[in-house]
């Protein structure tokens, strides 16, 4: 019924976005898919005869990458911008299976209801706020407004759980504000902090340096989510967005430590060169 046309829906869609890259070709000369036929574009007066470019030589050997890697993650830029990836969005995945049960069971909204606020309103807010935090972060740079965003989305969490027992916090009205106030600020961090990413990372592993720290934030959601039922006993449902908001709390303190040293950058962009 509705939900194979859901699940059939998700997979076409994600089909659709995979072939974007599988179907994008960077620059002439690259093969469109390993193994596949190399991709013509305006060739140069001296195509034929300029010798294999960086493309055609051997890729460099597991050690050797292993070896650059962990060079990359040998400095406290790096390892501080691990720690931020852990915990840049711990308290939202430790939150969201408390808040389904708090919302549906607690406040008695209908599952309609609360999937509507949280997967249509609050959905819209996250991507609003990531474009905007894009701009913010090129006017204000990317680590003070993860570390801006990130105090505000404190205060926001503690406020919630310290008031969730009063009617105030009953009321439809107050409540969606405080799920799209969230889910913006979370589009803002997670914008700001790519940046924040990309400036950290070693230019000779880039990529997987990068992925590495994407992959960290999404351990630290799925970590909070396993443990979320154990900190809702532990702590009680406004015990758990009190925490919440201090884990949120210490990104904005750590972010300092993200900063590149002057040494370190001067290597980077050495490498870049």
């Amino acid at each position: 019924g509705g939900l194979h046309a859901a699940f059939a829906g998700m997979i076409v869609l994600v089909a659709a976005i995979a072939l974007l890259p599988l179907l994008t070709v960077e620059h002439p000369g690259q093969q469109a898919w390993p193994g596949g036929p190399i991709a013509r574009g305006d060739a140069r007066p001296d195509d034929d005869d300029r010798r294999p470019d960086a493309a055609d030589a051997p890729t460099p050997r597991t050690l050797d990458l292993l070896r650059s890697l962990a060079g990359a993650f040998s400095h406290r830029a790096a390892i501080a911008t691990g720690v931020v990836a852990l915990l840049a969005t711990t308290a939202s995945g430790m939150l969201s299976p408390i808040g389904a049960v708090l919302f549906v069971k607690t406040f008695g909204w209908s599952q309609a209801e609360y999937g509507a606020a949280t997967g249509g309103a609050a959905v819209v807010a996250g991507l609003l706020g990531a474009v905007i935090g894009g701009f913010l972060a090129d006017a204000a740079g990317p680590r003070r407004l993860v570390a801006m965003c990130s105090v505000l989305l404190a205060v926001l969490l503690v406020s919630f759980g310290v008031g969730m027992e009063s009617d105030v916090f009953r009321d439809r009205t107050i409540v969606w504000s405080y799920l799209v106030a969230e889910s913006a600020l979370l589009g803002c961090i997670n914008a700001a902090f790519f940046a924040v990413c990309f400036g950290v990372c070693r230019p000779i592993v880039a990529a997987t340096q990068f992925t590495a720290y994407m992959a960290l934030m999404n351990l630290g959601v799925a970590a909070a989510q396993g443990v979320a039922g154990d900190v809702e006993s532990a702590f009680g449902v406004s015990g758990a967005w009190i925490l919440a908001g201090v884990i949120q709390f210490s990104v904005a303190l750590l972010m300092p430590l993200t900063m590149l040293s002057r040494r370190i950058a001067d290597r980077h962009a050495r490498e870049s060169a």
